[in-house]
């Protein structure tokens, strides 16, 4: 009997902080309108304000943006946007939410780390403006299994830390914008 082997999800990762909302917005607005991975918004919220990015990220996508629930089963052509005071996990080809911590709150390592352990998914990851170093340790996790590193260009971005942070592990496979020569 012929068992056939399943492929993996894909899910592409968009990790933002501080000034990464217009970033966002043009990234999904520039996604075809059937891609073939699913789309995972993690950003740094403010734990007791709940977040409306969902709806402003709704305006500047053609694909569905919802909400991120306890265990979403990963499905390609949706945008979910992770809640406030939460972190989330892969889990068997699902998006499981997790208590968040008191302390320093890192969800996007803590996201990719675990992207990097879920043999149903295959990831993805765009770092893009924010504060501090998010992202850039869970990329060592992401890269060691096959997956792929985009950055947001520093010097386009409302705050470089996260950039920077990423560009420095030396395992971005590409930053975008592309820089081009000036005009003579």
């Amino acid at each position: 009997m012929d068992t056939e082997e399943r492929q993996p999800l894909r899910v592409v990762v968009l990790g933002g902080s501080a000034g990464s909302i217009d970033a966002l917005g043009t990234v999904l607005g520039a996604l075809p309108n059937e891609p073939g991975f699913a789309v995972l918004v993690i950003t740094h919220l403010d734990p007791n304000e709940e977040t409306r990015l969902p709806e402003v990220l709704r305006d500047r996508s053609t694909l569905p943006v919802e909400r991120l629930e306890h265990f979403t089963k990963v499905e390609h052509g949706r945008v979910f946007v992770m809640p406030e005071n939460v972190g989330v996990m892969a889990l068997d080809g699902h998006f499981r939410l997790t208590r968040r911590t008191p302390g320093l709150h890192l969800p996007i390592d803590a996201f990719l780390a675990s992207l990097a352990q879920d043999p149903d998914l295959d990831g993805a990851v765009v770092i893009l403006s924010g504060t501090g170093q998010d992202g850039a340790a869970g990329i060592v996790d992401l890269k060691a299994t096959g997956g792929f590193v985009l950055a947001q260009a520093p010097n386009t971005a409302a705050h470089d830390g996260m950039p920077i942070a990423a560009i420095d592990t030396g395992l971005v496979d590409e930053v975008l914008p592309r820089r081009t020569s000036p005009r003579r």
